[in-house]
C-alpha cells in the first residue's frame, strides 16, 4: 500500500511527535508499505523519509520545482518526482497514494488535508483519510469544521470522510479496516 503522509517541513513540533513518527515509520516499513510525501529533507517530512529508509522501506517524494528556497529536496529517496507547482504536487500525491495520514503540520498540511477531504466528498473516492491527532493537535481544526457543519455548508458526508486517531496502533487499524 502506498501511504501518503502530510506533515510539517519544520522541526518545531514536540519530541513526542517525532517519537510517534518514528513508531509509525517502523510499522510502515515492516508492513512493506511505501511512504509517499512532499519530498523535503527538512523537519518532520525529512524525518519520516529517513526513518523509513533506514529500515529498508521505500519512499516516494513529490517536490514542486523552484517553489521553496527553504525546502531542500531529499536526494536519497527511492524515487523523487518533480512537479510544475503545488497544485500538481497534490494531484500527483493523490494519484500515487492508496491512503492518507495527516500528522501535525502547518498551513500546507492543512491545505493538503482539505484537498483530499474535498476529493473524497465530491468525487467519492474510497481512499482512507486519517488524522493523527497526537496531543490534540488537530482539535481546533475539527472545531472549525464542526462550526461549518452547523451552518449546513458541508455535504452531509464531509465529516464522515475522515477518521481521527490518537495512537499509531489505531492509525494502522484504520488503514487496514
Amino acid at each position: 500500500m502506498n501511504i501518503c503522509v502530510f506533515c510539517s517541513s519544520k522541526s518545531t513540533l514536540s519530541s513526542d511527535t517525532f517519537a510517534q513518527a518514528e513508531i509509525f515509520s517502523e510499522k510502515l516499513a515492516q508492513g512493506g508499505h511505501t511512504l509517499v510525501y512532499g519530498g523535503a529533507s527538512l523537519g518532520l517530512m525529512g524525518f519520516f523519509a529517513d526513518q523509513v529508509l533506514v529500515r529498508g522501506g521505500k519512499v516516494i517524494g513529490v517536490m514542486p520545482e523552484n517553489v521553496f528556497d527553504h525546502e531542500i529536496a531529499h536526494f536519497n529517496l527511492t524515487e523523487l518526482i518533480y512537479t510544475k507547482d503545488m497544485l500538481d504536487r497534490k494531484k500527483k500525491m493523490i494519484e500515487l497514494s492508496d491512503a492518507f495520514v495527516v500528522f501535525p503540520g502547518g498551513i500546507g498540511t492543512m491545505d493538503e488535508a482539505i484537498e483530499v477531504i474535498t476529493w473524497k466528498t465530491v468525487y467519492h473516492f474510497s481512499k482512507p483519510i486519517i488524522f493523527f491527532n497526537w496531543e490534540n493537535f488537530w482539535d481546533p481544526f475539527f472545531s472549525m469544521l464542526k462550526n461549518f457543519e452547523k451552518t449546513g455548508l458541508f455535504y452531509p458526508e464531509t465529516m464522515q470522510s475522515f477518521k481521527v486517531v490518537t495512537t499509531v496502533d489505531q492509525l494502522f487499524g484504520e488503514l487496514h479496516a
